[in-house]
């Protein structure tokens, strides 16, 4: 079964194309841009990462705030993962949100509260 000469250039002009129009968001993803995290409100590993952000900030500043939920998150391969997690709070009866970021390493059982601010 013989390829034409034209058949084969333009499957080669078709890859080329898709490798270039595809290429810069695999290569962020791969030398440390940050992603949006997919589901996050049903994502349970990403709720109780943040609930966690909240008692880390509790513990560490004296205060009270309860975690209501991760609103939104992005995450960023590093030496392990950073997360960068909008979240929603209750503060004396009112609702708050903060940014918070916290850097994962899950083979050491690593968490690191990195900030935790009130969103602008």
């Amino acid at each position: 079964m013989a390829i034409s000469v034209s058949s084969m250039a333009s499957f080669l002009l078709l890859v080329s194309l898709s490798v270039f129009l595809t290429g810069p968001s695999l290569c962020d993803a791969l030398v440390g841009g940050k992603s949006d995290i997919p589901n996050v409100k049903s994502n349970k590993e990403v709720q109780d990462l943040g609930s966690w952000c909240v008692s880390e900030y509790n513990s560490q500043q004296h205060r009270s705030l309860t975690f209501k939920e991760v609103t939104s998150g992005q995450q960023q391969v590093v030496a392990g993962m950073n997360y960068y997690l909008h979240i929603q709070t209750v503060d004396g009866g009112a609702t708050k949100y903060y940014d918070a970021v916290v850097w994962v390493r899950a083979w050491l059982s690593s968490k690191q509260l990195l900030s935790f601010q009130p969103a602008a």
